[in-house]
């Protein structure tokens, strides 16, 4: 490599951050004298450079001819004190690199500007078998920045915890009518003053480069509205479940988020807990033989009437759109189909003031194409929270199976044996993750896959209604 071609690369046509690596006091020495300079290699990841062999022409060992600029030395050295600390504890090697010599004066030194710039930057990693370890962002380690839409129950006491414990994505703004409720959150949270929204002025966060994403954790009659803004103001969203009261509403928030080219998820947090993801596994891969029948049922006994789950043009309806749409999830992910017909019977009501605007108890039948049924219940005045699944040669099933935790599985062979995490640092690390990578997110917690869901709450109320089975084929 000639003066010329090092300058080049050096000065114009890397496509990536010009790093030091391999140092120690005699390397410093060669570094001085030879003018090579050692950078990560982009060009061939998976291999390990051998740290003794040098571009040809180039001498380990010949004495410096003069001091390397003493901060740029205590830059160089702390490198190497990270990269052996970290291949001690977590054995990372950070030692894959190439030389470039014979560089100008003018490009070492533009080099070294560079260096002292960004000296602790650390170049591309590698386990202790020298497979590279994949960065789940162009910058990393950075967090994506995450701001509540809604302060209620779920925001208070599940998602803001959570996002204490996240490593993709951390807790960078709220928006909330209730002043008061602002001013406990900054000071509990340490919430900048500036990424505080209420509801009017929430289209300021357009400007915010702070926030990241949206997570709107509403009233379900306002999802819609909400989505739509943030997708408008450049944002990522993730909105809760139900995705919103219609299919209209559902497609109308899919079709904001693709014209403002940002990615929109459901809040299906089961889909990232590892008991949710073993009986997927055990009904998909049919495990235990094909799926022949699914019970899936979710209910409890809600507390205080004035809520908006009991009003129905807030909540869509009542425990169907609440809880019931867990059990709808739980016969679709186990299969692994979508049904292509449903029946349904509203329960008597044991307190017709209290559920004078919505259901309290309906259940509801499914069939699949491979000829499995399921059977569900879901209530407001019950508790039931139950996934099971008769297979041709044994079964599963997890009891509890929808709520935030611990969840608790076996089969016909014995318990299900899982790590216990926290459900809603799982889903928003899970999403953020794909986010930080330019990934695209998976078909099966997408606006997509909202939307399928709430077309078959609709069906199941008609079917309710009219006492007809319902054909979902179409």
């Amino acid at each position: 490599m000639n003066a010329s071609s090092s300058t080049t690369a050096i000065d114009s046509t890397l496509p990536f951050p010009i790093s030091p690596c391999k140092v120690d006091e005699q390397v410093i020495a060669d570094y001085q004298t030879n003018d090579h300079v050692l950078i990560p290699q982009p060009d061939n990841p998976n291999r390990l450079a051998d740290l003794a062999r040098w571009m040809p022409g180039v001498k380990p060992g010949q004495p410096a001819a003069g001091d390397l600029n003493p901060v740029v030395k205590w830059q160089l050295l702390a490198i190497e004190r990270v990269k052996a600390w970290l291949w001690g504890l977590f054995g990372i090697n950070l030692s894959r690199c190439y030389t470039m010599t014979n560089l100008t004066t003018q490009s070492r030194r533009r080099f070294l500007m560079n260096a002292g710039a960004s000296a602790l930057a650390i170049p591309t990693l590698t386990d202790a078998l020298g497979r590279p370890i994949q960065s789940d962002s162009a910058q990393p380690g950075r967090k994506l920045g995450i701001a509540l839409v809604g302060l209620g129950y779920y925001s208070k006491n599940l998602l803001a915890p959570a996002l204490q414990q996240t490593t993709n994505c951390r807790l960078a703004g709220i928006v909330t009518g209730t002043p008061a409720k602002a001013e406990e959150w900054m000071k509990k949270y340490d919430i900048p003053k500036g990424n505080v929204y209420d509801y009017k002025n929430f289209d300021r966060i357009i400007d915010n480069k702070d926030i990241d994403v949206v997570y709107v954790v509403l009233p379900n009659s306002m999802h819609r509205e909400f989505v739509v803004r943030a997708a408008q103001a450049g944002k990522h969203v993730i909105c809760e479940k139900p995705m919103a009261i219609t299919p209209a509403d559902c497609q109308a928030m899919i079709d904001a988020c693709k014209k403002a080219d940002r990615q929109l998820a459901i809040g299906y947090r089961l889909h990232y807990e590892p008991f949710t993801q073993e009986v997927m596994r055990l009904g998909q891969q049919k495990v235990f033989g094909p799926v022949r029948f699914v019970e899936a049922s979710d209910a409890f006994k809600i507390g205080d009437p004035t809520q908006w789950r009991l009003k129905k043009s807030m909540a869509g309806g009542g425990a169907l759109m609440d809880v019931g749409i867990y059990a709808i999830q739980g016969a679709r992910y186990v299969t692994g189909e979508e049904p292509i017909s449903v029946t349904a019977q509203f329960s008597p009501k044991t307190d017709p003031q209290k559920f004078k605007d919505v259901e309290e108890t309906l259940f509801w039948q499914f069939q699949f194409p491979s000829g499995a049924v399921s059977n569900s219940t879901t209530s407001y005045t019950a508790g039931v929270e139950r996934l099971y699944a008769s297979c041709q040669d044994g079964w599963f099933e997890l009891s509890p199976a929808f709520g935030y935790g611990p969840l608790k599985g076996r089969t016909s062979k014995g318990p299900i044996e899982m790590p216990v995490v926290n459900h809603q640092a799982a889903h928003m690390d899970g999403v953020c993750k794909d986010l930080l990578a330019g990934n695209k997110l998976p078909n099966h917690v997408t606006g997509e896959e909202g939307l399928r869901d709430v077309k078959l709450l609709q069906a199941i109320y008609r079917a309710a209604e009219t006492g007809r089975k319902i054909d979902l084929k179409g």
